[in-house]
């Protein structure tokens, strides 16, 4: 940005703004993934999901949910519930047959929005995720706000030679008490998810997992793999609702 108290219509080029200073990091939004995948742009995965665009879209009974528990589009947070209130049923010994429907129906709409949406890892070329790549692995810390797959492919591409995720635990659990990158021969490049992640999720005990793929192109469909896994990724339309999301995270 200029240094000027007039604002103007001017808009600095991403060469202008690159060699202005020394990043020590950079933010990757919305923008960067509708650059490769047009799909990726609004409408929103909750609007998708409880579209016709999908074969099972959202119900009534489902929409209503996600309006009394918070007013929130947080897919995460309703599930969880689900999950907590099937619990609190079966110890109580009483009726629950409706929940577990109800969070069957809510995930199988966020799975097929996500693949209705997503970029086809076929599509993602060998030499776009090496550009990716090199643009990145300069900077100490790249900040992502996008829950697709598209940065973890890119920079997996190599083996995820010189980059670092904070997923490095026992079965790829995150530990905020083991977070230090320790020093390297050569400069690591660490990967945040500030609004998580599709190969993310939460376990019913509360721990955030990254999920990795068994070969190229899988990990998207083992997105719906597995009945118990609460996908963790923010999707809350406010900044207040998606700040709340944020700080429930470990």
């Amino acid at each position: 940005m200029r240094c000027s108290s007039t604002i103007t219509a001017h808009l600095d080029t991403w060469v202008d703004t690159k060699n202005r200073s020394d990043w020590s990091g950079i933010l990757l939004g919305n923008g960067s993934s509708c650059a490769l995948w047009e799909p990726f742009a609004y409408p929103s995965l909750f609007q998708r999901a409880a579209s016709a665009e999908i074969s099972h879209p959202l119900t009534a009974t489902d929409k209503a949910l996600f309006s009394k528990l918070g007013d929130t589009t947080n897919f995460e947070s309703i599930l969880a519930d689900l999950l907590t209130a099937t619990t609190v049923n079966k110890a109580l010994r009483m009726p629950h047959s409706q929940i577990p429907r109800r969070y069957r129906s809510i995930r199988r709409a966020l799975i097929e929005a996500v693949h209705s949406v997503h970029l086809p890892w076929d599509r993602l070329s060998e030499d776009t995720k090496t550009c990716i790549r090199k643009a990145l692995r300069p900077y100490s810390f790249v900040f992502t706000t996008n829950y697709d797959l598209v940065v973890y492919w890119c920079f997996m591409a190599q083996g995820g030679d010189g980059f670092k995720d904070y997923f490095w635990n026992q079965n790829r659990t995150f530990d905020a008490s083991d977070s230090k990158v320790w020093n390297s021969p050569t400069k690591i490049t660490k990967i945040l998810y500030l609004h998580g992640a599709l190969h993310l999720y939460r376990t019913a005990a509360g721990r955030t997992v990254k999920e990795v793929g068994g070969v190229a192109g899988s990990l998207l469909d083992r997105f719906a793999a597995n009945e118990n896994r609460i996908p963790f990724f923010i999707s809350e339309g406010s900044s207040r609702h998606k700040m709340q999301a944020i700080a429930q995270s470990d």
